[in-house]
Protein backbone atom coordinates (compact mmCIF):
# COMPACT_ATOMS: atom_id res chain seq x y z
CA UNK A 1 0.00 0.00 0.00
CA UNK A 2 1.32 3.33 -1.01
CA UNK A 3 -0.07 6.43 0.99
CA UNK A 4 -0.42 9.67 1.01
CA UNK A 5 -0.54 12.26 3.73
CA UNK A 6 -1.65 15.77 2.87
CA UNK A 7 -2.27 18.79 4.51
CA UNK A 8 -5.58 20.78 3.84
CA UNK A 9 -5.25 24.82 3.47
CA UNK A 10 -3.16 25.73 0.95
CA UNK A 11 -1.90 22.47 -0.36
CA UNK A 12 -5.40 20.41 -0.90
CA UNK A 13 -7.33 23.01 -1.28
CA UNK A 14 -8.31 26.93 -0.89
CA UNK A 15 -11.45 27.47 2.05
CA UNK A 16 -14.09 24.84 1.94
CA UNK A 17 -14.54 23.38 -1.46
CA UNK A 18 -11.77 21.21 -2.98
CA UNK A 19 -11.32 21.83 -6.68
CA UNK A 20 -13.08 19.24 -9.44
CA UNK A 21 -9.94 19.17 -10.98
CA UNK A 22 -8.13 18.12 -7.58
CA UNK A 23 -10.73 15.80 -6.41
CA UNK A 24 -10.44 13.95 -10.12
CA UNK A 25 -6.86 13.69 -9.44
CA UNK A 26 -7.27 12.39 -5.92
CA UNK A 27 -9.89 9.64 -7.63
CA UNK A 28 -7.45 8.90 -9.92
CA UNK A 29 -4.49 7.89 -7.21
CA UNK A 30 -7.21 5.66 -5.18
CA UNK A 31 -8.12 4.21 -8.64
CA UNK A 32 -4.32 3.02 -9.02
CA UNK A 33 -4.01 1.90 -5.61
CA UNK A 34 -2.82 4.92 -3.44
CA UNK A 35 -4.58 5.72 0.13
CA UNK A 36 -5.15 9.33 0.99
CA UNK A 37 -5.05 11.07 4.70
CA UNK A 38 -5.21 14.25 5.70
CA UNK A 39 -3.30 15.75 8.51
CA UNK A 40 -4.40 18.95 9.37
CA UNK A 41 -4.28 21.69 12.05
CA UNK A 42 -8.36 22.17 11.33
CA UNK A 43 -10.51 20.25 14.03
CA UNK A 44 -12.17 17.00 12.69
CA UNK A 45 -15.56 18.89 12.28
CA UNK A 46 -13.94 21.53 10.40
CA UNK A 47 -12.46 19.08 7.86
CA UNK A 48 -15.01 16.85 7.57
CA UNK A 49 -15.99 17.67 4.31
CA UNK A 50 -12.75 17.67 2.61
CA UNK A 51 -12.10 13.98 3.98
CA UNK A 52 -14.95 12.90 2.20
CA UNK A 53 -14.59 15.03 -0.87
CA UNK A 54 -11.24 13.02 -2.09
CA UNK A 55 -12.39 9.63 -0.36
CA UNK A 56 -9.62 9.69 2.30
CA UNK A 57 -9.18 7.63 5.32
CA UNK A 58 -11.39 7.25 7.99
CA UNK A 59 -8.13 7.72 10.36
CA UNK A 60 -7.52 11.25 10.20
CA UNK A 61 -4.28 13.42 11.97
CA UNK A 62 -5.85 16.88 13.09
CA UNK A 63 -5.13 19.46 15.81
CA UNK A 64 -1.60 19.56 14.03
CA UNK A 65 -1.42 15.68 15.79
CA UNK A 66 -2.16 16.34 18.37
CA UNK A 67 -5.11 14.02 18.00
CA UNK A 68 -6.07 11.10 15.70
CA UNK A 69 -9.55 10.88 15.32
CA UNK A 70 -11.99 8.54 13.45
CA UNK A 71 -14.02 10.50 10.81
CA UNK A 72 -17.00 8.43 10.59
CA UNK A 73 -17.58 8.11 14.34
CA UNK A 74 -15.65 10.73 15.39
CA UNK A 75 -13.98 8.70 18.45
CA UNK A 76 -10.40 9.64 19.37
CA UNK A 77 -7.80 7.32 17.79
CA UNK A 78 -5.01 8.92 20.22
CA UNK A 79 -4.57 12.07 21.76
CA UNK A 80 -1.36 14.32 23.31
CA UNK A 81 -3.06 16.98 25.72
CA UNK A 82 -0.95 19.84 27.21
CA UNK A 83 -1.73 20.01 30.64
CA UNK A 84 -3.16 22.54 32.17
CA UNK A 85 -0.50 23.89 33.99
CA UNK A 86 1.63 24.56 30.62
CA UNK A 87 -1.42 25.97 29.03
CA UNK A 88 -1.81 28.29 32.13
CA UNK A 89 1.89 29.05 31.68
CA UNK A 90 1.36 29.74 27.95
CA UNK A 91 -1.24 31.72 27.90
CA UNK A 92 -0.23 34.16 31.17
CA UNK A 93 2.32 34.88 29.09
CA UNK A 94 0.74 35.70 25.67
CA UNK A 95 -2.67 37.05 26.78
CA UNK A 96 -1.83 40.78 26.20
CA UNK A 97 0.11 39.85 23.03
CA UNK A 98 -2.06 41.65 19.96
CA UNK A 99 -3.11 38.66 18.85
CA UNK A 100 -6.77 36.78 18.60
CA UNK A 101 -6.29 33.09 21.03
CA UNK A 102 -7.16 30.05 20.53
CA UNK A 103 -7.59 27.05 22.70
CA UNK A 104 -8.37 23.67 21.12
CA UNK A 105 -10.38 21.31 23.25
CA UNK A 106 -12.74 18.35 22.67
CA UNK A 107 -13.76 19.77 18.97
CA UNK A 108 -14.28 22.80 20.42
CA UNK A 109 -12.47 26.27 20.95
CA UNK A 110 -12.21 28.26 23.74
CA UNK A 111 -11.57 32.03 22.95
CA UNK A 112 -11.87 35.47 24.59
CA UNK A 113 -15.12 37.73 23.51
CA UNK A 114 -12.59 40.22 21.63
CA UNK A 115 -11.10 37.35 19.12
CA UNK A 116 -13.50 38.07 16.80
CA UNK A 117 -12.65 36.30 13.60
CA UNK A 118 -12.04 33.11 15.82
CA UNK A 119 -15.70 33.30 16.67
CA UNK A 120 -16.83 34.46 12.84
CA UNK A 121 -14.98 31.21 12.12
CA UNK A 122 -16.70 29.07 14.52
CA UNK A 123 -20.08 30.41 12.92
CA UNK A 124 -18.82 29.70 9.85
CA UNK A 125 -18.08 25.68 10.52
CA UNK A 126 -20.44 25.20 13.21
CA UNK A 127 -17.92 24.81 15.85
CA UNK A 128 -18.41 25.25 19.45
CA UNK A 129 -16.74 27.84 20.96
CA UNK A 130 -17.24 28.81 24.85
CA UNK A 131 -15.96 32.52 25.61
CA UNK A 132 -13.27 33.13 28.35
CA UNK A 133 -12.25 36.06 30.30
CA UNK A 134 -9.34 34.53 31.85
CA UNK A 135 -6.37 32.01 31.15
CA UNK A 136 -7.85 29.49 33.44
CA UNK A 137 -10.00 27.05 31.84
CA UNK A 138 -11.17 23.84 32.41
CA UNK A 139 -11.40 20.05 30.41
CA UNK A 140 -9.23 18.39 27.56
CA UNK A 141 -6.65 21.07 26.04
CA UNK A 142 -4.98 19.85 23.30
CA UNK A 143 -3.20 23.19 21.74
CA UNK A 144 -2.86 26.63 22.65
CA UNK A 145 -2.90 28.77 18.75
CA UNK A 146 -2.63 32.50 18.35
CA UNK A 147 -3.94 34.16 15.14
CA UNK A 148 -3.13 37.84 13.54
CA UNK A 149 -0.51 40.12 11.93
CA UNK A 150 2.31 38.07 11.35
CA UNK A 151 4.74 40.38 12.48
CA UNK A 152 3.15 40.03 15.74
CA UNK A 153 3.17 36.23 15.14
CA UNK A 154 6.63 35.95 14.44
CA UNK A 155 7.33 37.94 17.35
CA UNK A 156 5.57 36.19 19.54
CA UNK A 157 7.16 33.03 18.66
CA UNK A 158 10.23 34.36 19.29
CA UNK A 159 9.16 35.51 22.69
CA UNK A 160 7.64 31.97 23.60
CA UNK A 161 11.00 29.99 21.89
CA UNK A 162 13.09 32.19 24.17
CA UNK A 163 11.13 31.51 27.30
CA UNK A 164 10.24 28.06 27.33
CA UNK A 165 13.19 26.82 25.46
CA UNK A 166 12.39 23.50 23.74
CA UNK A 167 9.38 22.16 26.43
CA UNK A 168 6.68 22.77 23.61
CA UNK A 169 6.84 22.21 19.83
CA UNK A 170 5.85 26.04 18.92
CA UNK A 171 5.56 26.34 15.11
CA UNK A 172 3.78 28.55 12.21
CA UNK A 173 0.66 26.98 10.53
CA UNK A 174 0.57 29.76 8.35
CA UNK A 175 1.71 33.29 7.91
CA UNK A 176 -0.84 34.11 10.54
CA UNK A 177 -1.23 31.44 13.11
CA UNK A 178 1.23 30.44 15.81
CA UNK A 179 0.41 26.84 17.39
CA UNK A 180 1.99 25.15 20.65
CA UNK A 181 1.60 21.97 21.14
CA UNK A 182 3.09 19.35 23.93
CA UNK A 183 6.94 18.47 23.05
CA UNK A 184 7.81 16.19 20.42
CA UNK A 185 4.14 16.39 19.29
CA UNK A 186 3.61 17.23 15.49
CA UNK A 187 2.13 15.86 12.19
CA UNK A 188 4.66 13.56 11.83
CA UNK A 189 4.73 12.07 15.21
CA UNK A 190 1.00 11.45 14.66
CA UNK A 191 1.81 9.55 11.69
CA UNK A 192 5.00 7.37 12.79
CA UNK A 193 2.80 6.55 16.16
CA UNK A 194 -0.53 5.23 13.69
CA UNK A 195 1.94 3.12 12.18
CA UNK A 196 4.20 2.12 15.05
CA UNK A 197 0.73 0.73 16.56
CA UNK A 198 -0.64 -1.24 13.71
CA UNK A 199 -3.41 1.23 13.71
CA UNK A 200 -2.81 0.97 10.08
CA UNK A 201 -1.42 -0.69 7.65
CA UNK A 202 2.52 -0.26 7.54
CA UNK A 203 3.22 1.68 3.89
CA UNK A 204 5.46 0.62 1.53
CA UNK A 205 5.98 4.23 0.63
CA UNK A 206 4.81 7.64 2.36
CA UNK A 207 4.29 10.71 0.52
CA UNK A 208 3.99 13.54 2.27
CA UNK A 209 2.28 17.45 1.27
CA UNK A 210 2.48 20.05 2.93
CA UNK A 211 2.69 24.12 2.46
CA UNK A 212 4.14 25.39 5.97
CA UNK A 213 6.42 24.50 9.38
CA UNK A 214 3.61 22.70 10.87
CA UNK A 215 4.07 19.95 8.08
CA UNK A 216 8.09 19.83 8.64
CA UNK A 217 8.05 16.96 10.37
CA UNK A 218 5.65 15.17 8.40
CA UNK A 219 8.02 16.31 5.17
CA UNK A 220 10.92 14.78 6.88
CA UNK A 221 9.42 11.45 8.09
CA UNK A 222 7.98 10.98 4.63
CA UNK A 223 9.57 8.89 1.62
CA UNK A 224 8.66 11.47 -0.51
CA UNK A 225 8.23 15.22 -0.16
CA UNK A 226 6.18 17.83 -1.95
CA UNK A 227 5.14 21.35 -1.20
CA UNK A 228 3.31 23.79 -3.74
CA UNK A 229 6.50 26.35 -5.16
CA UNK A 230 4.91 29.34 -3.03
CA UNK A 231 5.64 27.16 0.62
CA UNK A 232 7.50 28.53 3.83
CA UNK A 233 10.68 28.90 2.37
CA UNK A 234 12.23 26.54 5.09
CA UNK A 235 10.38 23.71 3.68
CA UNK A 236 12.28 24.00 -0.33
CA UNK A 237 15.30 22.52 0.90
CA UNK A 238 13.15 19.13 2.18
CA UNK A 239 11.55 19.02 -1.11
CA UNK A 240 11.66 15.93 -3.50
CA UNK A 241 8.75 17.48 -5.39
CA UNK A 242 7.76 21.26 -6.23
CA UNK A 243 3.96 21.23 -7.38
CA UNK A 244 2.23 24.03 -8.91
CA UNK A 245 0.28 26.35 -6.03
CA UNK A 246 -3.09 25.41 -4.50
CA UNK A 247 -4.73 27.83 -7.03
CA UNK A 248 -3.31 26.12 -9.98
CA UNK A 249 -4.60 23.02 -8.70
CA UNK A 250 -0.97 21.57 -7.59
CA UNK A 251 -2.07 18.25 -6.84
CA UNK A 252 -2.98 17.57 -10.48
CA UNK A 253 0.37 17.65 -11.24
CA UNK A 254 1.46 15.94 -8.03
CA UNK A 255 -1.06 12.80 -8.85
CA UNK A 256 0.25 12.05 -12.35
CA UNK A 257 3.71 11.78 -10.92
CA UNK A 258 2.99 9.44 -8.59
CA UNK A 259 0.59 7.29 -10.75
CA UNK A 260 3.78 6.85 -12.97
CA UNK A 261 5.64 6.00 -10.44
Amino acid sequence: MNLLVTDIDSTLSVGETVSNEVVSACRELCDNGWQIMVATGRTLRSCTSHIRQISALDAAIVYDGARVMNAIDGSEIMGFELSHGDALEIMELSWDAGLEIQITGDESLFCRALDVETRDFCHKTGLTYSIIDSPNISGKIYRVAFWGEQNTIRSLELTLKNHFRERFNITRGGDYFLDVLSRGVSKGHALEQLINRGCIEAPEMIVAAGDHMNDYELLSYSDISAVPHNCAPELLKLADIIMPSVENHGFRFLSKILINK
